[in-house]
């Protein structure tokens, strides 16, 4: 399978879950489901990051709609009587382990170089990105008494750091094995805030069937707004039905 069909498949596991978590609480099958769009996407932005072609337009399509969707939240949230806590979208969450995936391909790259000075320094940059995301996951989970409202960041750094897991090897069946112990990393970070998040090692099966293939061009934009279509439906079936 190419990627826009692996994608596909994360799409329809999202819209289950959120369609769970919206409309259909009592069906905890539907969550489920949804825990296999993450690691899906998550592999995805490693390969996205090694491939493209523009660093710049890669992360700011994803940045951009992370805060278009941040700011219809906080429309709803003060509509609703004030914002009495903040909830990051997965996109935020995408867009830091774009800078993770960036910092470490960097390094790896001057690996080759005779200058080790060069490496040194790509690897501080490598490891201060890491970090910084790190301290700001700790900030979300204090910042109720840090600064009076409570901040959620979507699967946390767990969340953030999973798809460098994808970069380690190259070789396809070596690369899925790599993201596998980073997907049991992920699921051992979670599993006292999402008891089944275990389900999203369901994904490696899913994954090994990649093909290497990107898919048609056709579908590029298709996938980012998916994310905000679907929400916007669901919200409006949820208002009124």
């Amino acid at each position: 399978m190419n990627a826009n069909v692996l994608k596909f498949i994360a799409c329809v596991s999202m819209l289950i879950d959120h369609a769970g978590l919206l409309l259909f609480p009592s069906q905890i099958w539907m969550r489920y489901v949804g825990r296999l769009a993450m690691p899906i996407f998550g592999f995805f932005i490693a390969e996205g990051a090694r491939y493209t072609k523009s660093r710049t337009r890669y992360f700011l399509r994803t940045f951009l709609l992370g805060t278009a969707c941040q700011i219809v939240y906080a429309a709803e949230e003060i509509q609703s009587g004030g914002i009495r806590s903040v909830y990051l979208n997965i996109l935020f969450t995408l867009s830091f382990a774009m800078l993770i995936c960036f910092s470490y391909i960097d390094f790896e790259k001057s690996l080759k170089n005779p200058d080790k000075s060069k490496a040194i320094t790509k690897f501080v940059v490598f490891a201060a990105t890491v970090m910084t995301v790190l301290a700001f996951d700790i900030f979300c989970t204090y910042s109720k008494g840090i600064i009076g409202v409570s901040v959620y960041f979507d699967y946390g750094f767990a969340g953030a750091i999973l798809p460098l897991f994808a970069l380690l090897c190259k070789e396809r069946k070596k690369q899925t094995f790599c993201f596998g112990i980073g997907l049991v990393f992920f699921a051992l970070l979670l599993q006292s805030a999402l008891s089944y998040i275990w389900f999203a090692l369901l994904s490696i099966p899913i994954l090994l069937c990649y093909n290497g293939e990107r898919g048609s061009k056709k579908f590029k934009y298709a996938f980012y707004i998916f994310y905000p279509l679907h929400l916007g439906v669901l919200y409006l079936i949820d208002i009124f039905l």
